[in-house]
């Protein structure tokens, strides 16, 4: 992805500004934009980690059936592995039979365990990890989370000017 030369720009001037407000800005001002932010920080934590731990209950909550569809899927990659010893003691709709029985119970138990994983890998990826990872470090940053945002921007803007310079 490439991005254009404004928009690295325009992170680079975001960033400068919010840095320099911590030098620039009066105390009582940056107290109170600081208070702000770290109230609205808190809130988003708070609501990142209201949303893991709902999911993490969902998930022990139906902990029977995940076992339940792990073990049926075992027993259907089972079934399908060991009916080559059984193909020439079988007729050949009972062979397309257990065939389809076991791919039928793979199936079953994969969508199952595919939507809970995707559930959890969303809740615990983009919307989970990486935002409550950086409403921690913008809440405990010696300066505070207006000086920590711009930070993150000049960080944001180094990536991009890597990403072109790279062209990934």
């Amino acid at each position: 992805m490439v991005f254009s030369e404004i928009a690295v720009l325009s992170c680079q001037i975001v960033a400068s500004l919010l840095m320099g407000c911590d030098y620039f800005m009066p105390s009582k001002w940056r107290g109170k934009i600081n208070q702000s932010l770290s109230e609205y920080f808190s809130r988003l934590r708070d609501n990142v980690d209201r949303d893991i731990s709902m999911r993490f209950k969902e998930i022990f909550a139906q902990l029977q059936i995940i076992f339940f569809c792990l073990s049926l899927l075992a027993i259907g990659v089972a079934i399908y592995y060991f009916r080559v010893f059984l193909f020439e003691n079988l007729t050949p709709m009972l062979y397309l039979c257990i065939t389809i029985i076991s791919i039928l119970c793979a199936a079953i138990a994969l969508h199952y365990i595919i939507g809970h994983t995707v559930k959890l890998l969303v809740t615990l990826g983009i919307g989970g990890i990486l935002f409550r990872s950086i409403s921690v470090f913008l809440l405990k940053t010696e300066k505070g989370p207006l000086a920590g945002t711009g930070f993150l921007m000049l960080l944001v803007s180094f990536i991009m000017r890597y990403m072109n310079i790279t062209h990934i």
